[in-house]
């Protein structure tokens, strides 16, 4: 309730607290109009800060601090490793709309920081939390986002995972690691981390049954743009099969 009137109503004040009650919600609505706008800048500058930041990072020399961005993303005092992720088919004409796709998935599975397109590669800055502190744990997570990748965006994703570290000088070395485990991926997709001679996870084109299934559940829910998705991976598999 804004206000209690009391009997008799006197017109004149009913009609003063009405026009009170107005100017108290117009205000509230002008103030969660801000905080709407102001939140859709920050949704725009974020990304380019994330940029900017990770290149600083692969650029990175003794002039450069960094502390400014990790305060801004509050990651100051955090362990991370770096993902180097490679997507085949990127262009000019799908290349924004596949970028802000590839954010959003990764940011519901784990909050990273992502690099714009260079060329057909993304770099992801994975900040890693003191109870995610073991590498085999961050393994597990690291493929899932992976096969959600895979689903969602395409088949035959190469990726590279660094190791974890800690020491802000070596924030280059550690993207070169991702870097040259990414360059160890066979070209026809799969993940590849830090101590492993050989690709640890394949793409999930592979696997036949689980795209069926995936086919059936879509269909049942009537996600014809997943239908789609998921039969073309089973189309594609398919025909890789053929050929091999």
């Amino acid at each position: 309730s804004f206000k209690y009137i009391t009997k008799p109503v006197n017109r004149n004040v009913l009609i003063e607290t009405i026009k009170e009650s107005i100017d108290v919600v117009e205000s509230h609505r002008g103030k969660l109009s801000a905080d709407t706008e102001l939140h859709k800048k920050l949704d725009l500058v974020s990304p380019m800060i994330e940029n900017d930041f990770i290149y600083a990072c692969i650029f990175n020399n003794e002039n450069t601090d960094l502390s400014s961005y990790l305060d801004y993303f509050n990651l100051t005092g955090t362990s991370w490793l770096f993902c180097c992720f490679e997507f085949p088919n990127i262009n000019s004409s799908n290349q924004m709309d596949t970028y802000s796709k590839i954010h959003e998935l990764l940011n519901n599975e784990h909050k990273c920081l992502v690099s714009s397109f260079m060329m057909n590669r993304i770099v992801v800055f994975y900040p890693v939390y003191s109870q995610e502190n073991n590498y085999e744990t961050l393994q597990s997570a690291i493929k899932q986002i992976y096969t959600k990748l895979s689903y969602n965006i395409s088949s035959g994703i190469r990726c590279g995972v660094g190791q974890i570290e800690s020491d802000m000088s070596k924030l280059q070395e550690s993207y070169n690691e991702a870097l040259s485990n990414l360059n160890k991926v066979s070209s026809t997709g799969g993940l590849n981390f830090t101590g492993q001679e050989q690709e640890v996870f394949q793409s999930v084109k592979s696997n036949k049954t689980e795209l069926k299934n995936q086919i059936l559940t879509k269909l049942k829910l009537g996600d014809t743009n997943n239908v789609k998705l998921f039969t073309d991976l089973f189309a594609s598999d398919l025909l890789n099969s053929n050929t091999d």
